[in-house]
């Protein structure tokens, strides 16, 4: 619930389509080849963001002010 409410506030939509077809779907967790292929991004284009989104969501957990807009 709060992962989503960071990944709404993210103005790259690439980003939540990522997130939900790598952890989100009935699907088990699909490869980052999968991922890139429905995105039509490559496999380490998917890695890279999602490497990126995943440290922005660690800073503004960590942050002191967790309401902070990105």
């Amino acid at each position: 619930e709060y992962i989503n409410s960071i990944l709404e506030q993210i103005k790259d939509k690439r980003i939540k389509k990522l997130f939900k077809f790598r952890f989100f779907t009935t699907e088990k967790n699909l490869s980052w080849s999968e991922v890139g292929k429905r995105l039509n991004l490559s496999s380490q284009t998917c890695i890279n963001i999602f490497n990126k989104t995943r440290k922005l969501i660690l800073r503004k957990m960590q942050s002191n002010n967790n309401l902070d807009i990105i």
